[in-house]
Formats: C-alpha cells, sequence, structure tokens
C-alpha cells in the first residue's frame, strides 16, 4: 500500500487500460459494491460496512452523489471506482454518466479503474482518456 502521492497512468496489458488517480494515502480493504448486492439501501449500507469495520467500500458508477452523501456523514470512503468502455476502429465514446462520475469524485482520493475492450488502436484509447 502507498503512502505517498503516485501516478500511475496508461498500463496497457491484455488488450485492457488501467488508469489511476492519484494515490495519497494508505488505502482500507474494502468490498466491491457487487458483494452487497442484497443491501439495497444506501444508508443500510453504510450501517454495515461500518459494523464490519470497512473504511468504506469499491463502486460502480450510479448513484454517487447520493452514495457520497451517506458515506461522508458516516467517514466512509469510496476508495474506487470501476469503469468499462467499449472501443471500435474509429473511437471510444465517453457515455455522459461516466463524465458526470468523474464529476462528482473531483477532490476525492478515488482511484479510477478504467477497462477498455473492443477492437481499437491505443492510440485511439489514449485520445479518448484526454
Amino acid at each position: 500500500m502507498a503512502t505517498t502521492r503516485q501516478w500511475l497512468h496508461g498500463i496497457f496489458c491484455c488488450g485492457t487500460v488501467v488508469v489511476f488517480a492519484a494515490v495519497s494515502q494508505a488505502r482500507s480493504f474494502a468490498p466491491f459494491d457487487n458483494g452487497l448486492g442484497d443491501v439495497v439501501d444506501i444508508e443500510a449500507k453504510a450501517m454495515l460496512l461500518k459494523e464490519l469495520g470497512f473504511g468504506g467500500m469499491t463502486s460502480r458508477p450510479g448513484d454517487t452523489g447520493d452514495l457520497l452523501e451517506v458515506f461522508d456523514r458516516h467517514e466512509l470512503e469510496v476508495f474506487a471506482t470501476y469503469v468499462v468502455l467499449k472501443a471500435t476502429p474509429q473511437g471510444c465514446p465517453i457515455p455522459l454518466a461516466v463524465v458526470d462520475e468523474m464529476r462528482t469524485l473531483e477532490r476525492r482520493d478515488t482511484v479510477v479503474w478504467l477497462g477498455v475492450t473492443g477492437d481499437t488502436t491505443r492510440e485511439i484509447v489514449i485520445r479518448a482518456i484526454r
């Protein structure tokens, strides 16, 4: 676990691009949101995470604004979010929901895991990310 600021950009392997946001503190062990699929209510998720001793969780784009509001009250973090984009030889469109997600997470210490699938080139993917 890193305790100093790290920048990792554009790691290419097996046709998947992984881009990490800045990390400035050690990460707590945290579950993915799909491990809490049977807990629908955000408040109930927060209470369960606290009860189990977690510092937060990793989530997918979605109701992130509501999630952050509840997690802030419970002093929990969204440690990471994971997004998978579908690329083509013509481009790699980034859905508005993903753009909104990134804006919602601005000024937070959340890692962004970005996977790109499809038949494309490195140049197209880099252009889309920038």
